[in-house]
């Protein structure tokens, strides 16, 4: 029988619900998870975004925090690594209990934060499911329901809406690297 030993171990998140996580390209490990915090006696999610080096030392780790401030609520629910970005694919609602957007984010090797984009849902619930980057930095989401692509820069390119029993829960860019 094989024997494997551990190179290393860390936590990630919480105990309840952890998110999405992959191994970069160097051998390095991206997280996105949902972080509680308790304001004024009311919980909310922040969406927390963590790269580890191969070793498991701690690169970065950032909070995204939306323009309306605390108040929102964000999940993350995808994350994808493509040359030396990273990509969140989540959800935000506001405190106002409105159907929740998608919400893409696209950090940079360094952590920082290079857009934002926060999409109306076209569908009454529709949550992001997974996320792809194609050859050309092109951005798909993938929903429950939708599919969202987005430009390089973050612009939104295209909505496609479908209806169908059966719901989607992966998605991959071609081997030529299109979408």
């Amino acid at each position: 029988s094989a024997h494997h030993n551990l190179a290393w171990a860390n936590a990630f998140g919480t105990l309840v619900n952890d998110r999405p996580n992959i191994i970069d390209s160097c051998g390095g490990n991206l997280t996105a998870d949902p972080q509680f915090v308790n304001r004024a006696g009311y919980d909310f999610h922040d969406t927390m975004v963590t790269r580890r080096s191969s070793s498991g030392a701690l690169v970065w780790e950032r909070r995204y925090e939306p323009p309306e401030g605390p108040s929102a609520h964000e999940s993350a629910w995808a994350i994808a690594a493509h040359g030396t970005s990273v990509y969140v694919a989540g959800s935000i609602r506001a405190t106002n209990g409105a159907n929740p957007d998608f919400l893409t984010l696209k950090y940079r090797d360094s952590g920082e934060l290079e857009w934002a984009v926060r999409t109306e849902s076209p569908i009454s619930y529709s949550a992001p499911v997974a996320i792809a980057v194609d050859a050309q930095g092109n951005v798909l989401v993938l929903g429950s329901s939708v599919v969202l692509k987005y430009g390089p820069a973050g612009n939104l390119l295209w909505t496609y809406s479908y209806d169908s029993p059966v719901r989607a829960v992966e998605m991959r860019v071609d081997a030529g690297g299109t979408s």
